[in-house]
């Protein structure tokens, strides 16, 4: 469906630092920021989206979907952003969130109030009505290194879970 007219109130924008292209790897080691990584992926077993969380260095939380075959990885981002930004959302209200994004074309979207893709607008209305939740991008470098260091960890706990993964792989 297409937005017609305006889709917020013109007044409505988000603030500079809420979506960024910055490279958010400053704050993974703060102690202070509840850090939230997102993908959307597409392999031989079907496109899915996922987000991992990170609270003092400990992965806590995790949720995973898997979406019709028909579905783009640009779909499966938006999704993996807005179920992030809904779990930031829910958070209680002295938590800072990062959300961590490794596609550009997803936080683009979802910084536009007038995008025509219905997702990437509930993602802008959700990021706009709670300031302490920062969508940045994330250098695939270190999308990498956190992807691993998260399947150490899973592997570590003797709890190999076979999410569709959070960063690379479904």
């Amino acid at each position: 469906m297409k937005a017609t007219g305006w889709s917020t109130h013109p007044s409505e924008h988000l603030k500079p630092n809420q979506i960024s292209f910055e490279d958010g790897e400053a704050y993974i080691a703060r102690k202070d920021i509840i850090n939230i990584f997102t993908d959307g992926s597409k392999t031989e077993h079907g496109v899915g989206a996922a987000f991992c969380v990170l609270t003092n260095d400990i992965w806590a939380y995790q949720w995973s979907a898997k979406h019709n075959n028909k579905n783009t990885v640009f779909q499966a981002e938006l999704t993996a952003l807005h179920e992030a930004a809904i779990y930031a959302s829910n958070l209680p209200n002295h938590n800072a969130s990062k959300i961590h994004v490794d596609n550009r074309a997803s936080i683009m979207a979802s910084s536009n109030s007038k995008s025509t893709n219905e997702t990437a607008r509930k993602n802008f209305k959700i990021i706009l009505t709670n300031p302490r939740i920062n969508a940045l991008g994330l250098n695939r470098m270190q999308a990498m290194r956190e992807q691993t260091n998260w399947q150490k960890t899973q592997h570590n706990m003797g709890n190999l879970i076979h999410i569709l993964s959070f960063l690379n792989r479904i």
